[in-house]
This record gives structure tokens, C-alpha cells and sequence, in this order.
């Protein structure tokens, strides 16, 4: 069926793909290594919190959110989700791959027990 697609957690396979995708969107950004710095390198990082979305067996899209301390006050921290990046092919652009990225992860029950 072409043209749909569907979103999914990141799997261990998903990292090239998802890299290379981040780096095709965001490439002049530290010289192409963006997506290893600011996510597979950070303390913080999470796969659970990493949704692709898959066309044809293909990865078209992604979006990562990190998980954070939120100081509420002087002596009180949080945990929270921080929405980052969202990475879409640029022929897959404006066929709501990136909206069912947000909503995937924002409805999902990893960032609900956050």
C-alpha cells in the first residue's frame, strides 16, 4: 500500500536509519554527527522516547524526546519529557508524518509514566 505509513518505537536496527535521516534534515549542523551528539551520546537518551515512521519498509520520519530534570523549586526536582526533534524525508513532508509522530509518543504509555 503505498503512501501509508505507520509509527513505531525506535528498535536497536533503526539507529543508521535514523541517523541518516536526521543528518539528511539537519546536516550542516556539527558536520553531519548531530544525531550522535545530541542523542545517542546524551546521558538522558532513551530509545523508548525515539518514534519512526515506517513507509514501505522504509524509515521517512522520526521524532526524539528527552527525558529531563525539572527543577520546580529550590529543593524540588522532576522528571520530564522534553519534545525535540522531528526529522520527515522531504518527499514525504505535508502527508501528516510528523503530527502522528507527536502524537505517538505523546500518547504513549512511556511518556505517560513520566
Amino acid at each position: 500500500m503505498e503512501g501509508r505509513h505507520f509509527c513505531r518505537v525506535f528498535h536497536d536496527g533503526d539507529e543508521h536509519a535514523v541517523e541518516k535521516l536526521v543528518e539528511s534534515v539537519f546536516g550542516d549542523f556539527l558536520e553531519g554527527k548531530y544525531w550522535r551528539w545530541k542523542y545517542k551520546e546524551n546521558p538522558y537518551f532513551d530509545p523508548n522516547l525515539v518514534a519512526v515512521a515506517e513507509e514501505n519498509g522504509e524509515l521517512v520520519g522520526c521524532n526524539h524526546w528527552l527525558l529531563r530534570d525539572l527543577k520546580i523549586s529550590h529543593s524540588a526536582v522532576d522528571k520530564a519529557v522534553l519534545a525535540a526533534d522531528v526529522a520527515v524525508r522531504p518527499d514525504h513532508r505535508g502527508k501528516g508524518l510528523g503530527r502522528d509522530l507527536l502524537q505517538f509518543l505523546r500518547s504513549s504509555d512511556v511518556v505517560k509514566k513520566r
